[in-house]
């Protein structure tokens, strides 16, 4: 069960494109990321805030997202609390869970992905 998030979190965009998923594998993949963030809100105490989930090819393009973006896969999410540097501790503390996370300090948000291949790569990206 998903206590803390909803769907329209995760495919909000402000580009104005349509960004509903249509493919079975992605909605599928939503469902999984939402678990996750669900899990990391129940660890932080704390409401968090998704600042972008899945990105339709469109609108990753929009924003300027890289091709292969976990974004367009329904696997990443970026997000920020009020507490940032908790959230930031959270994450970090439960690396093994993620594929990548890339913290953007400077931004007040984290990157984070849940893809296949668990690499547990951490990146601080100070732009």
């Amino acid at each position: 069960m998903i206590t803390y998030f909803k769907w329209n979190e995760l495919i909000k965009t402000n580009t104005g494109l349509p960004n509903t998923p249509d493919n079975i594998n992605i909605i599928e993949n939503l469902v999984d990321l939402a678990r996750e963030l669900d899990w990391l809100r129940k660890y932080f105490g704390s409401p968090i805030i998704v600042n972008s989930g899945y990105r339709s090819k469109e609108v990753n393009e929009k924003v300027g997202g890289v091709k292969t973006s976990h974004h367009t896969m329904g696997l990443a999410a970026d997000i920020t609390a009020k507490d940032f540097d908790l959230l930031k501790q959270r994450v970090l503390e439960n690396i093994a869970r993620y594929d990548q996370v890339i913290i953007y300090p400077n931004r007040h948000f984290i990157h984070i992905s849940i893809g296949p291949l668990k690499r547990n790569m951490v990146i601080y990206n100070e732009t």
